[in-house]
């Protein structure tokens, strides 16, 4: 009998993890064999004896694209990266080729994040020393073998006196990491002695075969252990002359202003050169070479634009992507123009998806160029998915993140902005020792505070808050630039190039207190405050409309039935805030002006009958940005049939919802509808306390002003 592991249920990890507290010898034959593997089980593995049987190898100079590929796509098929003459090569060659590609798979892997950390070490040091005392052995086969065969040999007192001699798991599975953990893998669990005997008769024919290659044995040299020892990264020791010499390069580096091309000379005379801005972009590269990305946060006004495209052009990388909100692209077409960044493209933000799925597996180095940063800041979102894996698919890329309110972000925020250029575990920032740990331990303290802050905001709170938020810019500080308008005044040297070149930025002063009697309205004002203020049990605005996910009957079977176009936890909750968005738009119009008020509620009343129009026609649509439309405006026979093809993979699912996705009323409670009449009810009678016959009349604010 065999039980069949698909490493959905349960992983190949976790199967061997079973087995081997039971095993004193384990036998792998393996198309690949590489650390990423021995890593993840080598605590179960450090007391047997290990025999690896390898049948291919990776071409060492596809290594780089290997990493670039896994990236986007962890199971990628390594066969695309076997060099096509290794089966002509001399056993030596095969054996160099080999040892060649374990040594740069595990320094530059893209999976080296995963691998970077104490506990990985300590699976490297477990790794050397079985090498070292001949309790782990590899061999190459002679000729190129696919199989994938795992051997695990009881020990005796599991063995019940020979009835059970071992476990085999054979399958699709090589021992490497997405081999073991890694999806569409599929693998057979055989416990039987028939098949334990024929799988070991096997391995040992290969094994003894005179024509194998030995990497590592008991009986060979230690040239492979040696090559290790020598050129893994872990082993590195750099004289102190050369440590010494690296910090005073950290520290005081500059490019070169003679090899720095200015803004002014790139745009032959269309952009002005002033110092403050030359600074930036002199800044700007020397923390792009030193950590792969930089933060240009200037407030807003200053041309953080501008350095970024000069900071392009200086780096001159054969491709640029410019991610930029819509109102933001024209703009940067423009600088495109006026700074020759050669091989740009520029998108918004919403096509993202699109970029990685083009480029996320390209072999060439990019620029990437994040304006308003701050939109990608939560790394739970399908957008900072996309852009991290983008960023980070090659290990020459570059970022530029321009965001004005870097500092208005919690930890986590900014760590994941952080991560779009940087390894945590491997941080090149010098500013502290471990960038992962330092970071969380700031998070934790966050939302300690913040719990904390929620039920009582102390001086005590405050002051931590504060003493926090200086931390974290210390924190950044090697990869931020950030100058204010005061900075442009008190550091005479910017104030003097300012003053000579005649540009002086408007002295923004505070809001005047402008005070006006409401007169007449008080009464009615504050009636209608109360109204939309109040609590839904005390008859007050719901926003009911806003948030028809919370009115589900069976949350499961919405999942169940739509889960191609939500995530119902989250759009539940995304529901609720923006109810309470709408209350919050609705004071604040009303606080605005007698205009503004009457044209939301307008909107506001139109889009409540339009549920109602939905509901009648037996649907609920849920859209989560946009105007909703008038259901008599579309084909909603066109839209349904367009819901069952997006559910079979035949249909962008993003089209649907630009329009909305209809959900039968069935799947509502019945107070969904009584909570939107009420609220369609006081809006109306809102509507006509004030604007009889549609008619704005008397303002006392706009009369003031």
């Amino acid at each position: 009998m065999s039980r069949l592991i698909d490493n959905l249920s349960q992983t190949l990890e976790q199967a061997l993890k079973n087995t081997l507290p039971q095993t004193d010898r384990v036998d792998i034959l393996t198309a690949y064999f590489y650390f990423s593997g021995f890593s993840m089980l080598a605590e179960e593995l450090k007391d047997k004896h290990i025999r690896i049987l390898v049948g291919k190898s990776i071409d060492p100079n596809a290594v780089n694209e290997l990493s670039a590929a896994i990236r986007s796509y962890p199971n990628v098929d390594l066969n695309t990266y076997q060099n096509k003459k290794y089966y002509s090569f001399s056993r030596s060659q095969r054996k160099k080729e080999y040892t060649e590609s374990f040594i740069r798979l595990f320094n530059k892997s893209s999976l080296s994040e995963l691998f970077d950390g104490t506990d990985s070490q300590k699976m490297q040091r477990i790794f050397e020393k079985k090498l070292y005392d001949g309790s782990l052995e590899i061999r190459i086969t002679s000729e190129g073998n696919h199989a994938k065969t795992y051997i695990l040999t009881n020990k005796l007192e599991f063995s019940a006196n020979g009835d059970s001699k071992g476990v085999v798991f054979m399958g699709s599975s090589n021992f490497t990491y997405s081999g073991l953990v890694g999806q569409g893998e599929l693998n057979h669990r055989f416990s039987d002695n028939q098949d334990y005997d024929k799988y070991l008769e096997y391995f040992n024919k290969l094994w003894n075969d005179s024509n194998t290659i030995d990497i590592q044995t008991s009986d060979s040299n230690d040239e492979f252990l040696e090559e290790i020892k020598q050129r893994l990264w872990l082993h590195s020791k750099p004289d102190p002359y050369k440590i010494y010499i690296r910090i005073l390069h950290e520290l005081y580096y500059q490019v070169n202003e003679h090899d720095l091309k200015t803004p002014s000379v790139i745009s032959r005379g269309k952009f002005t050169n002033l110092r403050y801005q030359l600074d930036a972009i002199r800044n700007g590269i020397d923390c792009i070479n030193k950590n792969n990305g930089v933060i240009v946060a200037d407030v807003v006004g200053l041309g953080k634009s501008i350095v970024a495209a000069a900071i392009a052009y200086n780096l001159d990388i054969q491709r640029t992507f410019i991610i930029a909100p819509p109102h933001l692209v024209q703009q940067w077409d423009d600088y495109v123009q006026d700074f020759g960044i050669r091989g740009a493209i520029v998108e918004s933000g919403g096509k993202i998806e699109h970029i990685h799925d083009r480029y996320a597996t390209s072999d060439q180095p990019a620029l990437f160029i994040i304006d308003e940063a701050h939109r990608y800041r939560n790394e739970f979102t399908d957008d900072y998915q996309y852009l991290h894996q983008l960023t980070r698919s090659h290990a020459d890329n570059k970022v530029i993140l321009l965001t004005a309110t870097p500092y208005n972000n919690r930890p986590q925020d900014l760590f994941a902005m952080v991560k779009l250029f940087q390894t945590p575990s491997r941080s090149t920032i010098n500013s502290v020792d471990n960038l992962s740990l330092r970071f969380h331990e700031l998070i934790a303290e966050y939302r300690s505070l913040e719990k904390k802050g929620k039920k009582e905001m102390t001086e005590r709170i405050k002051a931590d808050l504060k003493k926090l938020s200086h931390e974290l810019r210390l924190l950044i500080e090697p990869i931020i630039i950030r100058r204010s308008r005061i900075d442009l005044k008190e550091v005479q040297e910017y104030a003097d190039d300012l003053k000579a070149q005649k540009i002086s930025f408007p002295e923004v002063e505070g809001p005047l207190l402008i005070e006006y009697d409401l007169g007449n309205i008080r009464e009615q004002y504050i009636s209608t405050l109360v109204k939309l203020t109040k609590p839904e049990e005390e008859s007050g605005f719901i926003g009911a409309r806003y948030m028809s996910a919370t009115y589900l009957r069976n949350p499961d079977e919405f999942v169940k039935k739509y889960e191609r176009f939500f995530d119902e936890t989250d759009l539940r909750q995304a529901q609720r805030n923006l109810a309470e968005f709408m209350k919050r738009l609705l004071v604040m119009r009303f606080e605005s002006s007698k205009y503004a008020f009457k044209s939301t509620l307008e909107s506001v009343i139109r889009s409540h009958r339009n549920i109602l129009k939905w509901w009648d026609k037996g649907f609920v649509p849920i859209l989560k940005k946009g105007n909703l439309q008038d259901p008599d405006e579309l084909s909603l026979d066109e839209l349904l049939d367009n819901i069952e093809l997006a559910n079979k993979g035949d249909f962008d699912v993003n089209e649907i919802k630009k329009i909305a996705v209809p959900v039968p009323i069935d799947m509502f409670k019945n107070t969904f509808l009584v909570d939107v009449k009420n609220d369609l009810k006081l809006l109306s009678e809102i509507y006509d306390e004030w604007f009889t016959n549609d008619s704005i009349g008397d303002d006392p604010k706009l009369s003031k002003v």
